[in-house]
């Protein structure tokens, strides 16, 4: 694997590198590479770099208004924070600013946030605040959990939590005495908001029909089929 020494780094952008890859849980050499990686993803041209540059990915047409509420409370939190990203930790806070969540506040997640990156001190860029690699594959995640609806923020938290990995996720499991009962409280949330039902679809095809058969008694109906998860529209 080829090595690249970069000099005369200023120090403004070598701090912001610093923070970033310490908020994705890299070394800073990891997270040059993903960034590296990001921007020349479009072959090198300048209309493919700016495409990508900042901002939320384009599933925001996808959201309720409660979805962009999340997104704009996250940027505010990470501005707050002195921040000049947007993180997994921040979309976790965005989220507690509009939903409640067992086991953590709003409060006490923005505390837990600081004292596990540190507070920044970079002035926030103008225009978009740019989206880490993981906040945007959270965001993809939620996408997913949500189809065929809207990403409601319940969807979000869900993104975290399949995400896995990030300090979002991090904050969130500590404070879950159980990720499993966690996610199925998520899902009932939105079960009770929404006309449509997300159902693991496990086992051999009889047992898929056992679940779409009771879930029929229910009441549902299947509208699609997704990696082994039924989406099931209530039709009473």
């Amino acid at each position: 694997m080829a090595t690249l020494h970069v000099r005369n780094v200023p120090d403004d952008l070598y701090e912001r590198l610093r923070v970033q890859a310490e908020a994705e849980g890299r070394s800073i050499g990891a997270e040059a590479v993903q960034l590296l990686e990001q921007q020349l993803a479009g072959g090198g041209s300048r209309r493919g770099l700016l495409r990508r540059r900042g901002g939320a990915p384009s599933s925001g047409g996808h959201m309720s208004a409660a979805g962009r509420a999340v997104v704009a409370s996250a940027q505010e939190e990470a501005a707050g924070l002195g921040h000049t990203y947007v993180g997994t930790e921040h979309l976790l806070l965005g989220v507690l600013a509009q939903r409640s969540l067992p086991g953590l506040t709003l409060e006490q997640a923005r505390l837990d946030a600081e004292a596990l990156v540190g507070r920044g001190e970079g002035e926030r860029p103008a225009g978009s605040v740019p989206f880490t690699a993981r906040a945007k594959k959270v965001l993809e995640l939620a996408l997913h959990e949500a189809q065929p609806g809207e990403i409601e923020p319940e969807h979000i938290a869900l993104g975290l939590l399949r995400e896995g990995e990030g300090v979002g996720f991090k904050l969130l499991s500590a404070s879950a005495r159980d990720v499993r009962s966690l996610r199925a409280a998520l899902h009932d949330a939105l079960e009770a908001a929404s006309p449509f039902r997300v159902i693991e679809l496990e086992g051999a095809a009889a047992d898929w029909e056992a679940s779409l058969n009771e879930a029929a008694r229910a009441g549902y109906e299947l509208a699609s089929v997704l990696d082994r998860r039924a989406v099931l529209r209530l039709t009473r």
